[in-house]
């Protein structure tokens, strides 16, 4: 899958892998030791704001490194020494007590991130493989396949990885291209494991169905009935497209798709309500019509049901309309930037987009025929 397709990482997740997190870490601890030290100089001796500076690495421990976490706490302790020293009671005590209690924070402190640090790692290698095997599963989809141009876009709602359970395929059958965008109940690796098989089958019955895209849509279906659990259900919309715009669609339990034009936004394949894949008895298909340079943008629910705080719902028709004014990935960059705003960033539900445009006819570079010519009153043929 290529790096427009996949789900973009959560920003507050970035900063705190990051060395923008350690940054933090190291600079927020270290304010915290000069405005202590600072309280204390104001204050006087009799306060003794020197013994807060143990928050200094535990603080750190938030989002540094050990060694990090290590520097700070040598650094609280230092600083909170000197200025003991300045003030007449380096040896006494309650100051010993107090570096002896910042000591042992900062011992807990360095503990605590090299335990955080392991885990981040553990985490890590799982969403690593668990996106790697997403990537395999969601391929990337043609630029275009004879009149029909295409592209894609998709976004986890899963704060941790990049993983989901929507998924979508082109392939370019003898039959006309035939494309499916689906959604699994669900989230993580099992809904991805659930796509996968919903995907495969998609792949095989593609070529081998038959003419027929209902019986593409069957053949899923039956597939998918196997796979399923009790609670699990699996919706599709399944599109065939020639390359002269004419087609069929089966939507089973899916949001419609949107045909997009010069006269506005239309659903199609909404007249018959099927329930999602494996509980469809038998497909019917309807007829879709794509004109030369209308597009057809199918989505998962995660677009039609992305809300905002206050709960209103993204106006997808709305967006839908402004999807004619550029090529088709800078549509959907647009797209998701509009659901990004709605959603204040925060997605309840994984999102796939797929957008196709039925090209315009190429204009014939043949020279047009030269005009008949009359000779001795007559049209002379050829």
């Amino acid at each position: 899958m290529d790096d427009d397709a996949v789900a973009t990482p959560d920003p507050l997740d970035t900063v705190v892998r990051g060395g923008r997190g350690r940054a933090l870490g190291v600079l927020s601890a270290s304010v915290l030791i000069v405005v202590v030290i600072l309280a204390d100089v104001v204050e006087g001796p009799a306060t003794a704001y020197v013994g807060v500076l143990t928050a200094a690495p535990l603080l750190a421990a938030v989002f540094a490194r050990p060694q990090d976490v290590l520097a700070v706490g040598v650094l609280a302790m230092a600083f909170g020494q000197a200025y003991a020293v300045v003030a007449g009671s380096g040896t006494a005590p309650a100051q010993l007590v107090r570096l002896g209690f910042l000591a042992l924070g900062t011992a807990v402190a360095v503990a605590a991130a090299s335990l955080r640090q392991v885990r981040d790692r553990q985490l890590r290698m799982i969403t690593d493989v668990a996106e790697a095997a997403q990537a395999t599963i969601l391929k990337p989809v043609p630029g275009a396949v004879g009149r029909l141009a295409f592209a894609a876009r998709y976004r986890s709602a899963a704060a941790a990885a990049n993983v989901g359970g929507d998924f979508y395929d082109v392939l370019a059958t003898p039959h006309g291209v035939r494309l499916l965008v689906g959604d699994v109940r669900g989230k993580g690796l099992d809904a991805v494991l659930l796509a996968a098989g919903v995907l495969g089958s998609f792949r095989e019955a593609a070529f081998t169905a038959g003419p027929g895209l209902a019986a593409v849509a069957q053949a899923v279906g039956d597939s998918t009935a196997r796979l399923v659990g009790a609670e699990d259900f699996v919706t599709a919309v399944f599109v065939e497209l020639g390359s002269d715009g004419h087609g069929r669609i089966v939507r089973c339990g899916h949001p419609p798709p949107l045909v997009i034009g010069p006269g506005g936004v239309q659903p199609v394949g909404d007249t018959v309500e099927q329930p999602p894949l494996g509980l469809v008895v038998r497909p019917v298909a309807e007829p879709l019509v794509l004109a030369a340079g209308g597009r057809l943008l199918l989505f998962t629910d995660g677009l039609s049901e992305a809300r905002d705080r206050s709960g209103c719902f993204f106006d997808v028709d709305a967006a839908a309309a402004t999807l004619l004014d550029s090529d088709l990935d800078k549509a959907l960059d647009r797209l998701l930037a509009a659901v990004d705003e709605h959603t204040g960033h925060r997605l309840s539900d994984d999102l796939a987009l797929l957008l196709v445009e039925h090209l315009p006819e190429p204009a014939s570079s043949e020279p047009a025929p030269a005009p008949p010519v009359a000779r001795q009153g007559r049209i002379a043929s050829r």
